[in-house]
């Protein structure tokens, strides 16, 4: 399976420069550029269609809102320790939290296919060397993803902070 990098909107027009504000409609175009995709995003008065789009997607700046950074060295050491219980009713906390802070870089992951499912290898940095674990990869329904969110916003919250060094 190929993979792609698509990064998220960016914080101004690419067309005129100025910076998205709340409440603006922003075309997010993806355009084959040789092998590899590439976003831009537009204000909507600057986007035409062309032949060298592959996709593209309206979307409105939502209002900013009082951000809170998540502590992510809190965040892994909080993994670690549910890892290290391989309880199996854990099994979806860890696996999102995981995904957490894979997207920031935090932990590496790998996954591989067995008779009993996906299994993720995941390698979490330590301070004398790198610890790795293996977690199988839970099927989750929607209301167990609701709920594991609502779990780890009660478990962590107290880890958010106003510092922007933490994300």
């Amino acid at each position: 399976m190929s993979q792609y990098k698509i990064t998220g909107r960016s914080r101004e027009c690419a067309v005129s420069g100025k910076p998205f504000e709340a409440g603006q409609r922003v075309v997010s175009v993806i355009s084959l550029n040789g092998d590899e995709f590439v976003r831009r995003d537009l204000l909507e008065d600057h986007f035409e269609a062309s032949e060298d789009i592959y996709s593209y997607w309206v979307s409105t700046v939502p209002e900013a809102k009082g951000q809170r950074k998540l502590d992510l060295a809190l965040a892994r050491e909080f993994l670690r320790a549910v890892l290290r219980e391989q309880d199996p009713k854990r099994e979806g906390l860890a696996y999102a939290l995981t995904l957490l802070l894979a997207r920031k870089r935090r932990v590496k992951t790998d996954s591989r296919r067995t008779a009993a499912g996906e299994v993720l290898t995941i390698q979490m940095p330590g301070d004398e060397e790198d610890e790795q674990f293996e977690l199988r990869v839970p099927r989750l329904e929607e209301e167990e993803v609701v709920r594991i969110q609502d779990e780890l916003t009660l478990l962590l919250e107290g880890s958010l902070a106003a510092d922007p060094t933490t994300n």
